[in-house]
């Protein structure tokens, strides 16, 4: 994962970068070999500055209106090897990816015996 280069900047040599912005989000992003995605919330207005030489630029944001009272999410990336993506969650959709496969894990499991 990206470590923390200097204040307001992360930087990864190989591995990605997952940004979850909720105050605010690093004013700079850079790795060499790995993908940069940040995602941020349906209605926040936000933009991938930047570029990537050998990978994609993709921007995924839900068709909402931008709500009142939300930040603009500006992130400047740059990447050698590795995609820049900037998807929006929908409502109640959890950022961890793994999270929801915890718990349909969890959903199946059957309930402990009762106590003797």
């Amino acid at each position: 994962m990206g470590e923390p280069a200097q204040a307001g900047a992360v930087s990864s040599v190989v591995g990605d970068v997952r940004l979850v912005p909720s105050a605010g989000v690093p004013e700079r992003v850079s790795t060499v070999f790995g993908d940069v995605e940040v995602v941020v919330g349906e209605g926040v207005a936000a933009e991938i500055e930047g570029w990537t030489v050998f990978g994609d630029r993709k921007t995924q944001l839900a068709p909402a209106p931008r709500l009142a009272g939300t930040p603009r999410v500006v992130v400047r990336v740059w990447t050698v090897f590795g995609d820049l993506r900037l998807p929006s969650l929908t409502p109640g959709e959890d950022p961890r990816p793994w999270r929801a496969v915890l718990d349909r894990f969890a959903a199946r499991r059957p309930p402990p015996p009762p106590p003797r």
